[in-house]
């Protein structure tokens, strides 16, 4: 937006053809100065909520006028000053430097369905944002998760951040569970609650070891072809099976 004083004397929106990642073009435009005086028009830019790719706190906007495509009326309208050397905004951070203050957490790598006493990949990322979530890049203090479920005395729950993220790489829980959540906290930002998941129990096969897969009793009723009273198992076993190897199944039925 262009403002001369408090009046907005020209505004383009996002999408506007009149407004690239280069240049701003207001058209139309009617401001006028007296002879031997000057005016100050200011420029007032409102950012996306959140942030486009690509952009984040600390990138900067510089701003110039050229005289480019400038064209005067005649001189008793106009001073015909139509050459000027291009004038361009200061360039010194801050000054019109994006700059993100930090209200909340959120879980940006939400975390996933592990095994009971295995490390939780991959590793679970919490982000200081402010209200858009953009990420405050400048936020370096602890971040702590604790979790509904059983996590392991080996689990690392506090992380500083670095710009604006903590990682937890050794999330470890030591019981089964199911619609555990972790609950994200920092000194002076909103907790954030993470999805839900679930930590599971897998069965470890040894050599040897004899596993049934399935059984269907009364084959009949499972597949055509066979009589009534015929059963089938399907089995595997940890061990290569040779000649003469043999197999017990009692029914205790």
């Amino acid at each position: 937006d262009l403002f001369d004083g408090s009046t907005n004397v020209g505004s383009l929106q996002n999408g506007s053809a009149n407004l690239t990642s280069t240049y701003a073009n207001f058209t139309g435009l009617n401001i006028s100065v007296s002879d031997n005086s000057e005016k100050t028009i200011t420029v007032r830019l409102t950012l996306s909520c959140p942030l486009g790719t690509g952009n984040e706190e600390g990138d900067y906007f510089r701003f110039s006028i050229s005289a480019a495509n400038v064209s005067t009326q005649s001189s008793s309208t106009s001073s015909q000053m139509a050459n000027f050397s291009t004038a361009s905004s200061s360039s010194v951070s801050p000054r019109n430097e994006i700059q993100v203050t930090a209200t909340r957490l959120l879980f940006t790598q939400q975390p996933t369905n592990t095994q009971v006493n295995e490390v939780m990949t991959p590793a679970v990322i919490v982000s200081a944002v402010d209200e858009c979530g953009n990420v405050d890049i400048s936020f370096n203090g602890n971040i702590t998760i604790t979790s509904t479920g059983t996590l392991s005395n080996t689990s690392t729950t506090t992380v500083a951040a670095t710009n604006g993220q903590a990682s937890f790489n050794n999330i470890i829980h030591s019981a089964t569970d199911t619609g555990i959540v972790l609950i994200a906290s920092a000194t002076g930002l909103t907790k954030d609650t993470s999805n839900a998941f679930n930590i599971y129990l897998v069965t470890q096969f040894e050599d040897g070891d004899f596993v049934v897969l399935s059984l269907c009793s009364n084959i009949d009723s499972c597949q055509s072809g066979y009589s009534r009273g015929d059963d089938e198992i399907s089995f595997m076993c940890f061990k290569n099976i040779s000649t003469n190897d043999e197999f017990i199944i009692t029914d205790n039925g």
